[in-house]
């Protein structure tokens, strides 16, 4: 798949402007989980207007992450059995399509720190002021 994949060499890191390269040219990039069940490639890959790929049963499922995020759960590997077969390329270009028919939809938003900012703050209730009444944060 053409601009499909982010490194075809297993174990060998790549300096970091030809990673961010791969990252920008790719549809799609694999995101193992990493100390926990989301890794900081998951931000990379989506920042870098790619679609992270995560392993629906060990990344958490589709919970992890908000339905209109750039991501594609796959259910690879499930009780020490591993199916690649289901990841073929027919397969990634008909889920890129959907994603695309979506596009409007999808935000990358919450891969930002003044998302969580305003939200966090937004549920701190007003204090009030020397007068009783409740100031505006």
């Amino acid at each position: 798949m053409s601009g499909g994949v982010c490194s075809d060499q297993i174990g060998v890191q790549a300096p970091p402007g030809e990673y961010v390269q791969h990252l920008t040219d790719s549809k799609f990039s694999l995101s193992p989980v990493g100390m926990g069940k989301q890794c900081y490639r998951d931000t990379e890959v989506i920042v870098a207007g790619g679609v992270a790929v995560l392993d629906a049963n060990l990344s958490g499922g589709p919970g992890l992450y908000d339905q209109n995020m750039p991501v594609l759960h796959v259910p690879i590997c499930a009780q020490n059995y591993c199916d690649m077969h289901t990841m073929t390329t027919s397969w990634f270009e008909s889920e890129y399509a959907k994603l695309e028919a979506r596009r409007d939809e999808l935000t990358v938003s919450k891969s930002f720190w003044p998302y969580w900012l305003y939200h966090v703050f937004s549920q701190v209730p007003a204090r009030p002021n020397r007068q009783g009444s409740a100031e505006s944060t």
